[in-house]
Order: structure tokens, then sequence, then C-alpha cells
């Protein structure tokens, strides 16, 4: 056996990316088209999760991507501040890109839940009181024969047994 063994060079795992630099700038020029990130990836000829790839790896693309998303958001606000005036203009079309393009951003905010002061609970208390109080004078007025308790269809009083 000879020692002349050959020593291999580590090869890379994968393929080699396809990631250049200059794709900041499309990235940048579609985000101002009002693009999202899929739209951009597409334009790319690559997938999502490779965007989200390069965005971890590659500090200008994060930048870029970063200022694409305001890029996009500016774009659709423009859309919506100039298409009101338009008479084919579908506001709830619009609105619902806006809600789901930017969640965060322009999301129908609900009110804050109103909690209950004790001074509620002790009205409602004095109310529902009050309440029993008037329908037991009418049933006892009723069983007196001060009020009828039933009428028919002619209006003729109806015994309640």
């Amino acid at each position: 056996m000879g020692t002349d063994l050959e020593v291999l060079r580590p090869r890379g795992r994968g393929r080699p990316t396809l990631y250049n630099a200059a794709y900041c700038d499309r990235v940048l020029e579609l985000a101002a088209e009002g693009c999202c990130k899929a739209e951009i990836a597409a334009a790319l000829h690559v997938s999502v999760k490779t965007l989200t790839a390069w965005t971890k790896a590659h500090e200008e693309f994060r930048d870029a991507m970063t200022r694409a998303k305001e890029l996009e958001y500016a774009w659709w606000l423009a859309a919506g501040r100039k298409g009101q005036f338009m008479r084919t203009w579908n506001a709830s079309g619009w609105a619902l890109q806006m809600r789901n393009r930017f969640r965060k951003r322009f999301r129908d905010k609900l009110p804050p839940l109103r909690e209950e002061n004790p001074e509620d609970s002790v009205n409602a208390e004095q109310l529902r009181d009050e309440m029993e109080r008037k329908l037991s004078r009418i049933a006892d007025a009723g069983a007196e024969g001060g009020i009828p308790l039933a009428t028919d269809a002619r209006g003729a009083e109806k015994s309640a047994v």
C-alpha cells in the first residue's frame, strides 16, 4: 500500500446560490410598483423561501427587502388615494388588499372592551328588584279581579282557569 493518498478539499453542500447583489436594485424597482414578496420572487425566478434565505445571509439584501416593504406600502396607499376619485374604483377590494398585505398597519381596530363598573351591576340589581315588585303587584291585582287576566278575540274577558 502506498502513501500517495490525495487530500480532497471539502465540497459545499447543495446547489450554489443564485444570489447576485444586483438583485437588490431589482427588488426595489418591483416593490415601487406595488409587488409583494411572492411577486418579487417570481420576477427573480426563485422561491419565496430562497428570498428569505438571501435576506438572512446577505445584509444588503435584507436592507433592500426592508425598504421594499415600505415602497410596496407607499404604492398601495397612493393607489387608494388616487383611486377614490375614480368612478370604477373598488374601495372594498382595495381595503381587503391592504388588510391582507399589511396586517400590522392596516386592520380594523376594535374599540377597547368596556369594563363593567360595580355601580352598573348595583343599578341592574335595583332595576331587577323594582321590576319584580311591579310584576307581583300586577299579578296580585289580576287575582283580585281588578285587572282582567285575559281577553278573547272579541275583547271579552275570559277566566284564568
